[in-house]
């Protein structure tokens, strides 16, 4: 009688000890689930990539953490001479956090990769300003009027123009 009483106090002391670095644990598992889910629908186009972006910075802080926690619920079981426990209770929770890791990363960087292409596509067209006919503005008063009806038409309301793309145009018109 007195072994079994011993032994439900060592198995209270076991889950009192692994109590804390499970609950912290599972508080990481929520954040990296929620990040997950986050990746996943911005990989589908429900969500927009930028709140994905301002998440993912802490995201290896957390899966670090994550880590953390888990091997201290390790530490506890060895500990207690319970380290059978880990494999039905612990291992599964590892094993969806690492698959959950490897898949954010993949999205990252297809998304990634994504943001790439567009920017290389788009980088040419932005290399040379296009040939529009503008009048040279000298300070003359009397030639502001037509040049500034023919700026505006022809570059300030153009809005295929950046703002910087039309500062040049204006300082090639300037003499």
């Amino acid at each position: 009688m007195a072994g079994t009483s011993n032994l439900t106090k060592a198995q209270r002391a076991m889950q009192r000890a692994v109590q804390r670095p499970r609950f912290m644990r599972d508080r990481h598992l929520k954040s990296i689930t929620d990040i997950h889910s986050l990746a996943m629908q911005v990989e589908s186009g429900v969500v927009e990539k930028c709140e994905l972006d301002v998440r993912i910075e802490s995201f290896e802080t957390i899966v670090s953490k994550f880590c953390l926690e888990q091997e201290a619920v390790v530490d506890v079981l060895i500990m207690h001479d319970c380290i059978e426990q880990f494999d039905e209770v612990d291992e599964p929770v590892s094993k969806a956090v690492e698959e959950m890791y490897f898949n954010v990363k993949h999205i990252i960087s297809r998304l990634s990769k994504k943001d790439f292409q567009s920017t290389t596509i788009a980088a040419p067209t932005l290399s040379a300003l296009p040939k529009i006919e503008l009048p040279k503005f000298n300070g003359d008063i009397l030639s502001w009027s037509l040049f500034r009806d023919t700026f505006l038409s022809a570059v300030h309301e153009n809005p295929d123009l950046s703002d910087i793309r039309r500062f040049q145009y204006l300082l090639m018109c300037v003499t």
